[in-house]
């Protein structure tokens, strides 16, 4: 199957924070992957990680090989750009990288009947560093001039083996989806899981053997079609952490979601249905705060309960089915404003960017972070995708 390559650029407006690009690729895994190490090698400057071990790198190669073959296609076509064959390289390839900040964000699922469209729709706010900070003591890599997902991708994927998708690729595309929709309507969105105790997590920095906490996204994207397909696959697979903790929130066509989520020790799998009602997640477990009434009080509006309320409250003022434009307004209630913090972090947060899946219709529409204009934030239009 030959390669078939489009690109279009959709921002870039000197000053402003981000230049978005929509990337559209055909063809076979290897194909794709290859194309993507090609542009990552030609535009951006890439943390290339090492494997600590030749039996780790083989035991991974072989995990992925059994169990998310696509994935590993992708990984020696990527390889093989930066003039490595998969199977001696050096360098640890199944990640394409690592991710360069701590992420919050908020996101929404609202069942068909909620809706004036009838669909399923995930509402989702990506919220993220402006620039780097470091991750772990004796980081010495320069932050003050890399900004994060300064240049995110709309990554339209058509592999001849698994689900097309429209996804969020960030990271200079050696990242891996943030959350996207597959060509049978599935929608995958992960968010940070735990900020409440993200410390105790100790991250590894460190590829493992199995599916890591980046990679899961366009796993399910590739392989299921539904939230029970889904399910299986979660709980079928070796995960590990690289960096921080994360959860999901995944909806399908057919008006089903849940969420997904682990504790500290990774030895358990914990799932929320959403039972054809809407779903709220930001960045603490679920499955430890069911209900508004266990929150733990706070005054920081910035925090994740307080987003969580504010998300709530909000739905709550609509009576009957909201409509596209009512889904947009309730997300931007949480849009990070330094005015959220009690004690403003010392490196600024935004809402890099904010999309909406619709389910049935298998689009998605995204609008990036711009710029401040007297302490006034200014954002893109909405870009609308159809994944055919």
């Amino acid at each position: 199957m030959a390669l078939k390559f489009e690109e279009f650029t959709l921002h870039d407006k000197q000053g402003d924070y981000a230049n978005v690009k929509h990337i559209r690729l055909s063809g076979t895994n290897f194909g794709i992957g290859n194309k993507l190490g090609e542009l990552a090698k030609n535009r951006h400057s890439l943390q290339m990680p090492k494997w600590s071990s030749t039996t780790k790198r083989d035991a991974q190669y072989t995990y992925l090989k059994k169990n998310y073959p696509a994935h590993f296609d992708r990984m020696a076509g990527f390889a093989n750009a930066f003039g490595e064959d998969i199977q001696q390289a050096e360098h640890d390839y199944s990640c394409f990288g690592i991710t360069l900040a701590f992420p919050m964000c908020s996101a929404v699922y609202y069942p068909p009947c909620s809706t004036e469209t009838e669909t399923g729709i995930i509402s989702r706010n990506a919220d993220l560093e402006l620039v780097r900070t470091p991750l772990l003591p004796g980081d010495t890599t320069e932050k003050s001039s890399t900004k994060i997902m300064g240049k995110p991708y709309v990554l339209e994927l058509h592999p001849d083996k698994g689900y097309s998708s429209l996804v969020m690729f960030c990271f200079e595309l050696y990242g891996l989806a943030l959350d996207g929709i597959n060509a049978e309507g599935l929608v995958v969105t992960h968010l940070h899981g735990d900020v409440l105790n993200e410390d105790a997590y100790k991250p590894g920095m460190d590829s493992g053997v199995g599916i890591n906490e980046m990679l899961v996204v366009q796993q399910l994207l590739d392989n299921c079609k539904t939230v029970d397909e889904a399910k299986e696959m979660l709980l079928c697979n070796k995960h590990f952490r690289m960096i921080l903790p994360t959860h999901l929130l995944i909806a399908d066509k057919f008006g089903n979601s849940f969420v997904w989520e682990y504790p500290i020790e990774h030895n358990q799998d914990f799932f929320t249905d959403g039972n054809s009602e809407i779903q709220i997640l930001t960045n603490f477990p679920l499955y430890k705060y069911p209900a508004i009434y266990t929150f733990p009080k706070s005054n920081d509006l910035s925090c994740p309960f307080a987003r969580y309320k504010t998300l709530s409250e909000e739905i709550g003022t609509y009576r009957g089915k909201v409509s596209n434009d009512s889904i947009k307004k309730i997300n931007s209630k949480v849009f990070v404003r330094q005015e959220m913090y009690k004690t403003p972090p010392p490196v600024a947060v935004r809402t890099i960017y904010h999309n909406v899946y619709d389910c049935n219709q298998r689009t998605m529409e995204v609008s990036f972070y711009r710029k401040e204009d007297n302490n006034k934030q200014e954002r893109t239009e909405y870009f609308k995708f159809k994944l055919k």
